[in-house]
């Protein structure tokens, strides 16, 4: 199948085939199957691997002001977690 006919220049005719190859065949050939179920998979797990996420975040800093104290921590993450250097202090 030939489907130059010198009708465009020839960056525009590239052009023309490079959003073939792209876009056109991969959906007609099913290429694009298995990363488009990945992609609807992880949107749809978003909200607990972002918990999961935030979960281990708030561990590992309440691990650090445990053994380090809060010194280094940011207020608005210690307001965040419900400490704050007063309390921190106070023990």
């Amino acid at each position: 199948m030939q489907l130059a006919h010198n009708w465009a220049n020839w960056e525009n005719t590239r052009h023309s085939y490079e959003l073939m190859a792209r876009y056109v065949f991969p959906k007609f050939q099913q290429l694009n199957d298995n990363r488009e179920a990945s992609l609807n998979w992880a949107r749809d797990n978003r909200p607990e691997f972002m918990g999961q996420a935030m979960m281990a975040v708030g561990s590992r800093v309440a691990q650090h002001v445990e053994k380090k104290g809060s010194e280094n921590i940011r207020p608005e993450i210690l307001a965040a977690m419900g400490l704050d250097k007063k309390a921190d202090a106070a023990e």
